[in-house]
């Protein structure tokens, strides 16, 4: 079989020679590239290529102050979230996580904090605090947003629970849940429901298997539960292995059945792979309290808030993980893959509260 190299716009290429000319970044700014001669058809182009896979190489990116909290892509922009200052407390970027630009808060002198954002039915998605009260904000392009409050007093009254509300958009079903409980409604209404649950534990986060349910983790608790599609009927999935207490991140890759697809879970010193029925316990290579996971250009990439030069790992199976230098000791929160790039946000560091690979 040919080589193939990945190619800056054109997926997989069979490789006729390598230039090997000085690595650089090519006109669209993506880094550790180098020009290689491909055939496409009957015609040879000389092309940039990348030499050093996403998730390896991380790079720190000049940000506005704040206290980062979560970051998504979508619609061609990478979003993040938190405590900034002046009400400026999300932040924008269009160029794969190099340069950022602070939004107007969609609720000015009144946010405290928002906690988790995500995309989906070509919207964005974002969860926060203001005082006691609950909001949501909606966008289609990241930067003019509709609040939406919850219900007076909000699910969750206490002003700092001390755990980061997560949700799940899927399905035309909205999904969140916290340290009392997790509550649904439709996208297009305004009506929310709280669901019942087999345990009274506070729930950490919450994703879509991508095929027939959502799925939920729980801190100091060996419990997960999964759902239906609508959020509904929630009822135990599995127990988590012995030892494990705390998990924090969750990511899917859909496959053909949900007994197939696999979910990868992370958290303190701990690394999950399973179906949402079955979880299996995988080695971390270093003892780091890890606080996000995604996947994207066929890999899994993690990111933690504690360690020492080595806050982020990769894995191609998810099953088997190796440490990844970082750039800088900061709380790294939450990590977000779009446009061939991963992108981690912090709420540590000073300006420099974004590392990018490649």
């Amino acid at each position: 079989m040919p080589a193939t190299v990945k190619t800056a716009s054109s997926g997989n290429k069979e490789i006729i020679d390598f230039h090997y000319q000085q690595t650089g970044t090519n006109a669209a700014g993506r880094k550790n590239m180098e020009k290689v001669l491909y055939r496409k058809g009957a015609v040879d182009e000389l092309v940039w290529a990348r030499t050093v896979p996403a998730g390896v190489e991380w790079t720190l990116q000049t940000t506005p102050e704040g206290a980062w909290n979560s970051v998504c892509y979508g619609n061609g922009l990478f979003v993040a979230v938190g405590k900034g200052t002046a009400n400026n407390n999300v932040m924008t970027s269009s160029d794969r996580g190099i340069t950022w630009t602070t939004q107007q808060d969609p609720s000015p002198g009144y946010i405290y904090e928002w906690t988790d954002i995500t995309y989906a039915n070509d919207t964005f998605y974002m969860l926060g605090r203001e005082g006691v009260q609950d909001v949501i904000a909606t966008s289609s392009n990241g930067f003019t947003w509709n609040v939406m409050p919850f219900p007076s007093g909000g699910m969750f009254p206490t002003p700092n629970i001390g755990i980061k509300i997560k949700m799940a958009v899927a399905n035309n079903t909205l999904v969140i849940v916290g340290s009392q409980g997790i509550i649904t409604r439709p996208v297009n209404d305004t009506v929310w429901t709280l669901q019942p649950t087999p345990f009274p534990v506070s729930w950490t986060n919450v994703i879509w298997d991508g095929l027939s349910g959502f799925v939920a983790v729980a801190r100091n608790s060996d419990r997960s539960i999964r759902s239906d599609n609508l959020g509904k009927n929630w009822v135990q999935s599995s127990l988590i292995p012995t030892g494990v207490k705390t998990l924090m991140g969750l990511v899917a890759l859909p496959k053909s059945s949900p007994l197939s697809t696999q979910i990868v879970a992370v958290g303190a010193n701990t690394v999950l792979t399973g179906n949402s029925m079955n979880w299996n316990l995988c080695v971390s290579p270093v003892n780091n309290q890890w606080s996000s996971v995604t996947h994207g250009d066929g890999l899994f990439v993690a990111v933690s808030v504690t360690g020492t030069n080595n806050r982020a790992m990769t894995s191609p199976d998810g099953i088997t993980w190796t440490a990844r230098t970082t750039p800088a000791n900061n709380a790294w929160r939450d990590v977000a893959y779009g446009d061939g790039v991963f992108v981690a946000v912090a709420d540590s560091g000073t300006g420099n509260r974004v590392m990018t690979s490649p």
